[in-house]
């Protein structure tokens, strides 16, 4: 059984293009703010995908009084069968004051008083309306028995939060799954436009070991097979060497798996692992930076027994770091972009069980950007270090961010001073877009990714790109060009 949604996406895209036509306030509002019907309904199914996810955890419509993780493990169907509120429309009556209101405000444990239980606050963006689309005062009215269609198909699978849990596989959901539905609802003549293949699991893990351990191997010089031994087998011996620290001394029964030199510079493996600059230039549904990201925390975990620093340190805290410090991503399809930034959601999700343990979700739309790699802008006479420096402030404050108003105010005093320092040209350039890369160094320590084939230009883009990369004389093709560039941005 595959997980398809492509008939369902095609459904929905239909009745808002049917509503759009015929409901004058919606065409405005729609026109206006430029949106296009196929994202409306991509970021519909992957808000509710993600709920999927989270009422597994139980964090959906708890009681007032009861805990996280007490909620109903089936809440979306719970809410579709009137069991929190009455409505007319479900979508707009119901599902959008849940999306907009109810998961994107903060408020008192939770409690959100027209539903009559506690829903989670989880900023990021997910579950912030598209363009600012007006919610509250446009009435998009998806037909019932639609979102009735989309809980049947989804009730179907097994959603699991772990990308590698064998339980039930035929019919499981993960988060690497969402690449492949992103797939799918690409149109297939604009997938081979823009040069976009899938990347096969065993694939990407490969890579992303082989690329952490040349890093680790050239920035340490530590003796390689050992790094070798931490990158893919070092969470295997991590609790045979925990029962060695315990005892603190080896015997007969437990004896080190982990190498001597590992062991004895593990803080500073550490370091290194935690201040890694890592790019993926054409990031579509986020494999590789997802992929990167579990083997950074799986090192760092297992790590953290063999130094004193050990303490008060959890696999949420590694995979926050990595999402804040080291991970950054680039892709021209902003439907590719969203679904990179809802596996980084999900995967600091993954592993916590208890919800005040963990942040809202940061914001991630100065790290995982929404542009054309390949491109960039004159940067004459513009790079104004003071400039820079208050925009890398403004985007730390940003990532962190919760409350909505706050949130518009950083974004459009960025989006400000992006537009002065490019003279007016908002084109992205990783100069710029992710400047403090080139503050304290000359580039990013790692650049991974499947970068497009076959990609189509215009001639204005084929005359640029002539001008800007030197080794594109055999023939101009996106792969070459990726190549070129991901050299050009390496430290």
């Amino acid at each position: 059984m595959s997980f398809n949604v492509k008939e369902l996406f095609l459904q929905v895209k239909e009745e808002i293009d049917d509503l759009v036509e015929k409901d004058k306030a919606i065409k405005k509002d729609f026109t206006e703010k430029n949106i296009d019907t196929g994202d409306f309904a991509k970021k519909l199914l992957g808000q509710i995908v993600f709920l999927y996810f989270l009422q597994k955890k139980g964090w959906m419509g708890v009681e007032k009084d009861n805990e996280w993780g007490t909620g109903s493990k089936r809440f979306l169907r719970d809410l579709f069968n009137k069991k929190y509120t009455e409505y007319d429309n479900f979508f707009n009556d119901a599902l959008e004051p849940l999306f907009y209101e109810a998961l994107a405000e903060e408020r008192d444990h939770g409690f959100y008083e027209p539903l009559k239980c506690k829903i989670p606050f989880l900023n990021g963006g997910l579950f912030e309306p598209i363009m600012d689309y007006d919610w509250q005062n446009t009435d998009v009215t998806i037909k019932n028995e639609t979102c009735k269609e989309i809980f049947d198909t989804f009730d179907l699978y097994n959603f699991t939060v772990r990308e590698d849990e064998p339980l039930e596989k035929e019919v499981a959901v993960d988060p690497e799954m969402l690449g492949k539905v992103f797939e799918n609802l690409l149109e297939v003549k604009d997938r081979k436009s823009k040069g976009a293949f899938y990347t096969p699991r065993e694939i990407v893990h490969y890579m992303c070991q082989e690329s952490l351990i040349n890093y680790l191997d050239t920035s340490l010089g530590l003796p390689r097979e050992d790094i070798e031994f931490l990158i893919k087998k070092g969470e295997h011996v991590l609790q045979q060497d925990m029962q060695v620290e315990f005892k603190g001394e080896e015997t007969k029964t437990y004896s080190y798996q982990m190498p001597l030199s590992i062991r004895e510079n593990a803080e500073k493996i550490d370091k290194a692992l935690m201040s890694i600059k890592v790019c993926d230039p054409a990031i579509g549904s986020g494999a590789f930076p997802v992929g990167i990201l579990h083997e950074i925390v799986k090192a760092r975990d297992a790590l953290a027994t063999y130094f004193d620093g050990s303490k008060n340190r959890t696999v949420y805290d590694f995979k926050r770091n990595a999402i804040q410090n080291s991970i950054y991503g680039v892709d021209i399809d902003p439907s590719a972009v969203d679904i990179a930034k809802l596996r980084l959601w999900l995967s600091l999700v993954v592993d916590e069980d208890d919800y005040k343990e963990i942040k809202p979700l940061p914001n991630l739309d100065y790290k995982i950007v929404c542009g054309n790699s390949l491109l960039g802008v004159d940067r004459q006479n513009m790079f104004i270090r003071i400039q820079l420096s208050e925009l890398e402030e403004k985007k730390k404050k940003f990532f962190d961010a919760t409350h909505h108003q706050t949130k518009k105010k950083l974004q459009k005093e960025i989006d400000a001073l992006i537009m002065v320092i490019t003279d007016g040209n908002k084109q992205f350039d990783f100069k710029i877009y992710f400047s403090e890369i080139w503050h304290n160094r000359d580039g990013f320590d790692l650049v991974i990714g499947n970068p497009p084939y076959g990609a189509k230009f215009t001639k204005k883009e084929i005359q640029y790109y002539n001008e800007k990369y030197k080794h594109q004389n055999y023939q101009l093709d996106s792969y070459l060009l990726f190549t070129e560039l991901s050299i050009n941005i390496l430290s």
